[in-house]
């Protein structure tokens, strides 16, 4: 089985050992305080995993944590950074072939279930893209802590430390690892006294990372601070969430030419020729028939055999996702990495029936084969972050957000003028989007242009008045035109918006001491240089105010 494992995961290599830095992955790790090591580790602990770019609802220490290790390791080679994104890729398929192990008759079938999780083209995002990791991180914990309750030799006590410990380290990784709680009683010593343990381990672990989350975000349920439908009633949410279900459902089963975001009309038009609300139908009931096989169970009193269990899991792991709650994405291939990973058992069992050996082998292989060709297919677009937004707008051409990011990428390169065409393009065929609009008028203000600057920031502000970085830029124009009033408007409602982002806190001082409100200035500097210790333009504005009489 471990050697099934090294092989199935050592077809992951050749994309690892080429990808680069993707979508978020410079601004969540370089322009992070937390993971450059300026900041106390604890802080991980008490902030949102985005708070240094505006929070984001999320509470995952153990991801903010494993990149700054990773940093201190490897610093800006991409390399390393895949490398472990593999390796916890690498645990997960290892705990999961654990728990299967005993329970496939057929080495085959194992092969051919692992393999349906392990070498997913859809799952590019989670292993290739460096901050992907929170999947991995929420499952590996909770998995191994499954296979150790699998042995069946800890004691009541053992059993409810192991468990309760599993399920608290996943759900510092990503919240998504609450789906294993049900998987960690049901493995639970037999016993009422071992299951009692357990269950009051979970609810243990549950409540004091809800708590813990609470006190550092301020509250206990995730919510997105922009949301990718505002404003949306439930109805709403229930549509989008049925029409990625059923978007979902047919990613898992032809995983091939798809884009590596949705938006709500991408979703739609790739339901043609159903109807949004035909499709999301659909793939709401399709959902819900797979919790039959484990209600059947449960009504004949009998115990549930694992294509119930599986069947069951793979529809509970699908609702964090499911639009249920506000979340600041629509819906991404990445989601399914824990619906495939409890897929796997079915896929296994239903290669066990094939009865005749030659066929299951052929079977086997073609699959493997597939996703393997798929992957790899796959694996070109994570080359750099304008690879992957290159495919984005190949099949979504009017994404503003992708727009952005290339533009972006093309400066990393030094080819303004191509990031200038970017930004241009994407305020033509997304103008609502406003990051397009702030960093035009971040260009021009560059190049001494400076009412088009200030154009282009006014209307970054119209179109997104929850984006604080518009707030900043334009309070930083005004400021060094002397309207320090309006300037300092700004710049409050940008740390109210964004609380973590230090260029705004840094701002704000500015134009108090411009206001002649030192005492507030003062305030405002140790504020950020609280956010990032290292911001040479604080420790200087903050000795110019200490010798200000």
């Amino acid at each position: 089985m471990l050697a099934l494992v090294l092989a199935l995961w050592a077809l992951w290599l050749p994309g690892l050992l080429g990808a680069g830095f993707l979508m978020d992955d410079r601004e969540l790790i370089f322009d992070n305080p937390l993971v450059a090591g300026d900041l106390p580790w604890t802080e991980a602990f008490a902030r949102d995993y985005f708070h240094h770019a505006g929070d984001a609802g999320a509470w995952r220490p153990l991801a903010s944590l494993s990149l700054r290790l990773d940093h201190a390791l490897f610093g800006s080679e991409p390399l390393g950074y895949h490398i472990t994104n593999g390796l916890l890729h690498l645990g997960v398929l290892l705990a999961l072939g654990l728990l299967l192990a005993p329970r496939v008759p057929s080495r085959l079938a194992l092969a051919g279930g692992l393999a349906c999780f392990g070498l997913h083209p859809a799952l590019g995002d989670s292993v290739f893209w460096i901050s992907g990791r929170t999947s991995q991180l929420s499952c590996l914990a909770p998995l191994w802590a499954a296979v150790l309750l699998d042995r069946g030799r800890l004691t009541p006590l053992g059993a409810a430390l192991v468990a309760g410990l599993g399920l608290g380290v996943g759900l510092s990784g990503k919240e998504d690892a609450l789906v294993l709680a049900p998987l960690l009683f049901a493995l639970a010593p037999a016993g009422r006294r071992a299951r009692l343990s357990v269950a009051g381990a979970l609810a243990l672990a549950g409540g004091l990372v809800f708590c813990a989350r609470w006190r550092a975000l301020g509250g206990p349920f995730i919510s997105a601070s922009t949301p990718a439908m505002p404003g949306a009633d439930f109805l709403e949410r229930a549509e989008l969430g049925g029409l990625a279900t059923w978007e979902a459902l047919r990613l898992a089963w032809a995983p091939f030419d798809f884009p590596p975001q949705y938006t709500a009309a991408l979703l739609v038009e790739r339901a043609r020729p159903l109807t949004a609300g035909v499709a999301a139908a659909l793939g709401w009931l399709l959902w819900s028939a797979l919790w039959l096989p484990l209600g059947v169970c449960l009504a004949l009193k009998r115990r549930a055999p694992l294509p119930a269990w599986a069947a069951a899991a793979v529809a509970f792991s699908w609702l964090p996702v499911a639009q249920i709650v506000p979340l600041g994405e629509v819906f991404a291939a990445r989601f399914l990495y824990l619906p495939l990973l409890a897929a796997a058992p079915l896929s296994a069992l239903a290669i066990a029936r094939l009865t005749d050996t030659r066929l299951r082998a052929a079977v086997v292989a073609l699959l493997i084969a597939a996703l393997f060709g798929g992957l790899q297919v796959r694996a070109k677009i994570y080359d750099s972050r304008g690879a992957w937004r290159q495919e984005q707008l190949r099949h979504d051409p009017g994404d503003g957000a992708s727009w952005n990011n290339l533009g972006l990428w093309f400066e990393e390169l030094n080819e303004l003028p191509r990031a200038r065409d970017a930004w241009r393009q994407g305020t033509a065929v997304a103008p609502r989007y406003s990051k397009n609009w702030s960093n035009l008028g971040r260009v021009a203000l560059a190049a001494g242009e400076i009412e088009r600057a200030r154009e282009a920031w006014q209307r970054a502000l119209l179109e997104g008045p929850q984006n604080p970085v518009a707030h900043v830029n334009l309070a930083g124009l005004l400021l060094r035109e002397g309207h320090t009033g309006r300037a300092l408007e700004l710049y409050e409602r940008a740390v109210s918006l964004a609380p973590g982002l230090a260029p705004a806190w840094l701002g704000l001082a500015l134009a108090r001491q411009s206001a002649g409100q030192t005492l507030g200035a003062e305030a405002a500097v140790n504020r950020a240089l609280d956010l990032d210790p290292s911001n040479p333009g604080a420790r200087l504005l903050l000795a110019e105010l200490w010798r200000t009489p």
